[in-house]
């Protein structure tokens, strides 16, 4: 007679791996990278489709630009795969871009939300912002920004995590705003770190998932 076989489940909501853990928290954060993929005419923004992903793979294009006016924001929401298991998250998280203003004079701020999307609505969970910079062409900033208390949200099986990332433009005389988005930190049109140590072309989101430990 053969010995049976015993098959455990997986407890509810647990995924693969933790970029790091947070004990004070309770926290294991996922390391995020943003990027996009174009799909129709290259030079609508509204056919670039943004990801959040954990692949280090290469973003098409590398930066996001637009003319700005004072009060208009420049931003991508940038969507994980929908969840296969429930998920909670809560906690601290950080957003990491590079952004700029370029032609003629301007100032703006970057800023990042923690969204749900459920295929229908959007809730934000939690928003911060970084300083209002004042330049006119000006090279790649970055900027962290630190998201505090983002409350304990459960994800279900098909939700969606969005961080909503961007800047807005404060003030202008024909400014054009730019935000970088690749996981291959390469030189993009404006933005360019091999020649700029202060910029870099990576998007990354610190998301804080709840653990028990």
């Amino acid at each position: 007679m053969g010995i049976p076989r015993v098959y455990t489940q997986a407890a509810e909501g647990a995924i693969a791996s933790y970029d790091y853990t947070d004990i004070a928290e309770g926290t294991g954060t996922v390391l995020f990278y943003g990027c996009a993929a174009r799909s129709g005419a290259l030079t609508a923004t509204s056919n670039l489709n943004y990801t959040l992903t954990k692949l280090s793979v290469y973003s098409d294009p590398l930066e996001t630009s637009g003319a700005l006016t004072a009060g208009v924001y420049l931003s991508g929401a940038f969507d994980t795969s929908e969840f296969n298991l429930p998920q909670t998250i809560e906690g601290t998280g950080y957003a990491m871009f590079s952004w700029t203003l370029r032609d003629n004079a301007g100032s703006g701020f970057p800023f990042a939300k923690v969204q749900k999307w459920d295929g229908t609505t959007e809730t934000t969970l939690a928003h911060a912002s970084g300083a209002i910079d004042d330049w006119g062409n000006g090279v790649g900033r970055t900027c962290l920004i630190k998201i505090k208390n983002i409350p304990r949200t459960l994800f279900k099986k098909g939700d969606i995590l969005r961080l909503n990332a961007g800047l807005m433009c404060v003030t202008s005389t024909g400014t054009k705003g730019l935000f970088a988005h690749d996981p291959k930190d390469r030189d993009a049109d404006y933005i360019k770190p091999s020649t700029d140590a202060s910029s870099t072309t990576k998007l990354e989101f610190h998301c804080p998932f709840r653990i028990d430990l």
